[in-house]
């Protein structure tokens, strides 16, 4: 059996709370199964804990098998603790180390394997004699006392914490909580409750740390028994309900839940676990000494549970007590309420609201946020002081105390939130009064504020709720922002609030600069100019990513995450690092410039061969998975960008001229892990940049020129739309079909090729009818090509790329094309609803903003249709062309033309 196996169905009585820094290290939570250690061979994952991984390792020096447990930390002091806290103690039931080392900055130690399984694990499958559990008590208290005197107190004694070797001989393991009394440090500090709940004592349960000693464990060492006896653990019910009784109530004894317990393993159980030390038993020999007395049949030290007692303890627990004490009871508590009740006693009027990380009122919560719980109450007490612990779900431990004042009291406590906070949580607070209990539940409802983004948001729709313009006034104001001599600027403005959001470039054109603009007056809050390369920076394309703190954004290929008010660096993804910049900054080659999303912590971002998840807090990603299955180190020149739903990433991948790739694709992946899901293989090569678009059930994705609708589940195809855009080209010899059969391009063709076109790249020459109908791609100027025969000619024909990103809405699919024109489509049928040619090209993605459609083409026109007939309502002119898409806001339009200039319209 294995020797801890954690693997298994987790067993809601071995929780333990412990205090862990926070990690440095991104592959913590990565199985090292199959892998090499050191000099040793993993061979499987037996148990996993808050500081650490248990393997089952192979030692080839020795040629055995040992346990070995790796820190989930780097540098981690608590861990290396408890490798020499076990190496002091050598003990027949206590589990032997064999040495310890640092592996990639991961300490670890070397422990005997044990065959066998654990205590916890007997218990559900066995139920023991009570010979055999006073035996069992008498070595594993022995092992503790010997601890003890080495001065070694474990703190964390509990049934899935002691194997059984052979299934019969107990050792106890798992020193990681440990207190060493002879260490004048100690790595707990008062106010820090650690250990297992369901077997923690009292002074465990107050956080009093100091006040651990040996009667700690013997408190621990009682509630192992009583499970043994009793078949359940002393006390049940939620986290805050165990401290309460824990601190407050009595166990039921175990001979009144089954009958045949011996009433001396009652008696030795209840004082090993009674709430008062001074009642305990003095040190686990003494325990030890009773035990060994049961067994030879010799009077114990511990007295017994009486008629008395046990009938005072059942009626402290019945809930239907004779009415007229009740009443005596109740008159009697108002009667001391009147005379005698202190101020210390007296708390009223409590109140509990949570606020944003500047404690404000605002309740809306960003990534990776702190939220302040403002906790106020009133009372006449002055000088005492009032203990506050939080508790939750879906946040982290915390505590605070506030010396109280006459009148009202008010205090912030900061409650961190776990990664997978939900959006609705419940937080329970408990107000220590010394003698005195009082519990609040809340229900908190955290307004997670959703992101701004190119396409609105993060399923990439292009629709925005906001009302657009119907009637066209003018220009509100607009803003140079680009002062390179690059014409191709690409990248979409972003409002978020009453700001707007852009990339620029200085004029030096390596160096990319993000602006935030007033959306009002177009004057500059402040810009954040990107670390200039040596090389020559590539054309602005990423758009901004707003949440309610931070902005993501690629600027000169890195991702950068800067605060929203300041324009302050947070951290930054760097492609090419110094050593100076590789202390500051984590870093992976990411080579970006699309859009990243992001979703309360998490950000997700397409690069140049990868999909990354990056937490925002660091800047470190959790997965990075690579676009290619056949190799690891090419690198594609066309970033993808992503788009989720509230499960999964969908992206299109399209593949540079140098990759030997045949066909683009489709995809989806899972948020959580970068798993691939499933990948639609598209017939042809387009190198088209675009989003899918995900609705409900289907995700809709432009490649080339076809519109394709595919289920968001398998990824098969539902329909898919090709409008026709074919053009006449020119023609040359039908001689050079034989060439075209084979695939080939001889220099005869090439020079024939060159006749008709100044700069070409022809390549993916595909047979679709033979000596008939060939097509192929030509580079450079964005269009598939098609050869076909006819008499003693060959006809070639050339059909768009499109590279724009689809917009949907409720019931059509908008889209455009370099043809010139605007299509709407049906989006259960496929089946083209209208189209609208404007004056040029069309490179930008459209936006609609309820009934209004609003795109822009290289005609410098920008247009506004009705999205139900495809009518123009109004169109503005301006200097240059306009390929970015438009953000909508409070009536207002905003967008850049290919002169870097940021026009608001209204």
């Amino acid at each position: 059996m294995d020797q801890k196996d954690e693997n298994s169905e987790t067993n809601e009585f071995d929780n333990t709370i412990i205090e862990v820094p926070a990690s440095k290290n991104n592959n913590t939570r990565t199985s090292l199964e199959g892998r090499q250690f050191g000099c040793y061979k993993i061979l499987t994952e037996i148990g996993r804990g808050g500081m650490g991984a248990v393997y089952k390792a192979h030692d080839p020096q020795l040629d055995r098998t040992v346990a070995l447990k790796v820190s989930l930390q780097e540098n981690d002091e608590r861990f290396s603790r408890e490798a020499t806290t076990m190496a002091k103690l050598t003990h027949p039931n206590i589990i032997n180390i064999y040495g310890l080392g640092t592996e990639d900055e991961r300490p670890y130690f070397i422990m005997e394997y044990i065959e066998g399984i654990s205590l916890r694990q007997f218990l559900e499958r066995y139920s023991p004699s009570y010979k055999q559990i006073s035996e069992w008590m008498v070595a594993i208290s022995g092992a503790v006392h010997y601890a003890h005197q080495q001065g070694v107190i474990h703190r964390d004694l509990k049934p899935s914490n002691i194997m059984l070797a052979n299934d019969k001989d107990p050792k106890v393991m798992d020193f990681g909580l440990a207190k060493d009394i002879t260490e004048q440090k100690q790595l707990s500090q008062s106010g820090t409750i650690i250990g297992s709940l369901f077997y923690m004592a009292p002074e465990q349960a107050r956080g009093d740390i100091h006040n651990t000693d040996a009667q700690t464990d013997v408190y621990m060492l009682g509630a192992i028994l009583y499970e043994t006896l009793a078949h359940k653990p002393p006390f049940e019910g939620s986290h805050i309900e165990l401290l309460y009784k824990i601190l407050h109530e009595e166990p039921i004894p175990p001979k009144d839940l089954v009958a045949n317990v011996p009433i001396e393993l009652e008696g030795i159980c209840l004082k090993a676990m009674a709430k008062n030390k001074s009642k305990r038993y003095s040190s686990a020999d003494e325990m030890v000494t009773d035990l060994e007395n049961f067994l030879n049949h010799q009077k114990i030290t511990a007295r017994p549970l009486g008629k008395v007692g046990r009938s005072i303890r059942k009626f402290r627990r019945n809930t239907l007590a004779p009415w007229f004490l009740i009443v005596l009871l109740a008159n009697a508590i108002i009667l001391y309420m009147y005379l005698f009740q202190t101020p210390k006693s007296l708390i009223r009027e409590i109140q509990i609201e949570a606020l944003d990380h500047n404690k404000n009122n605002k309740q809306v919560f960003s990534d990776n946020d702190t939220i302040q719980l403002a906790i106020s109450w009133t009372t006449k007490s002055v000088g005492h002081y009032t203990h506050i612990e939080v508790y939750g779900k879906d946040i982290k431990l915390c505590s605070s105390e506030q010396k109280n004042i006459a009148g009202e009291n008010k205090i912030y406590v900061p409650i961190t939130l776990n990664d997978e906070i939900s959006e609705e949580t419940t937080v329970s607070v408990i107000f220590d009064l010394g003698n005195t209990l009082i519990k609040r539940d809340i229900s908190l409802k955290l307004n997670f504020s959703e992101m701004s983004a190119f396409r609105v948001d993060a399923k990439r729709t292009g629709f925005s709720n906001e009302p657009g313009i119907d009637t066209l006034n003018g220009i509100l104001w607009k803003r140079k922002v680009n002062y390179s001599v690059n014409k191709m600027q690409s990248s979409s403005p972003i409002v978020y609030g009453d700001n707007v959001y852009v990339v620029g470039k200085n004029f030096s054109i390596n160096s990319q600069v993000l602006y935030s603009l007033d959306k009002f007056t177009g004057k500059e809050n402040w810009r954040h100019n990107a670390v200039i390369k040596q090389v020559i920076g590539s054309n602005i394309q990423g758009s901004p990513t707003i949440t309610s703190r931070y902005v993501t954004v690629s600027l000169n290929n890195d991702l950068y995450c800067l605060e929203k008010k300041t324009g302050d660096l947070r951290w930054r993804l760097i492609e090419v690092m110094t050593p100076e910049e590789k202390q500051r900054f984590p870093a992976i080659g990411i080579r970006t410039n699309t859009s990243p999303v992001v979703h309360k912590n998490k950000i997700y971002i397409g690069g140049d061969n990868i999909h990354s998840f990056v937490n925002s807090k660091t800047g470190k990603p959790t997965w990075k998975k690579n676009k290619f299955h056949w190799s690891s180190h090419i690198q594609d020149s066309g970033s993808d960008s992503l788009a989720m739903d509230e499960e999964n990433l969908y992206y299109y991948q399209g593949f540079n001229n140098y990759i030997p790739q045949k066909h683009d694709f489709i995809g989806a992946r899972k948020r959580s892990n970068g798993k691939e899901i499933w990948r639609y293989r598209v017939p042809t090569r387009s190198f088209s940049p675009t989003i899918p678009a995900v609705g409900n059930n289907n995700i809709y994705s432009l490649v080339g020129n076809t519109l394709y609708c595919l289920e968001k589940e398998n990824g098969t195809l539902i329909w898919k739309f090709t409008p026709e855009t074919r053009q006449f080209i020119c023609d040359i010899p039908a001689k050079y079909s034989e060439d075209l059969n084979t695939g080939k391009i001889n220099k005869p063709l090439e020079r024939e090729l060159a006749r008709h076109f100044r700069a070409y790249y022809l390549r993916d020459i595909k047979t679709i009818e033979p000596n008939k109908i060939w097509t192929g791609v030509m580079f450079n100027n964005r269009l598939v090509y098609t050869f076909e025969a006819s008499g003693d000619i060959i006809k070639i024909w050339g059909q768009h790329v499109s590279v724009s990103c689809p917009a949907i809405t409720k019931d059509s699919v908008y889209f455009t094309s370099r043809d010139q024109f605007v299509y709407a489509v049906d989006r259960s049928s496929g089946k083209i609803r209208w189209k609208y040619k404007t004056g040029g090209p069309i490179y930008a993605s459209p936006t609609v903003a309820r009934k209004t459609l609003y795109i822009g083409s290289d005609d410098n026109t920008l247009y506004a249709l009705d999205c139900k007939t495809g009518q123009v309502k109004w169109k503005y002119e301006i200097e240059a062309a306009i390929r970015s898409s438009v953000s909508v806001s409070e009536g207002k339009v905003y967008f850049m033309s290919t002169y870097g200039i940021l026009y608001a319209l209204h």
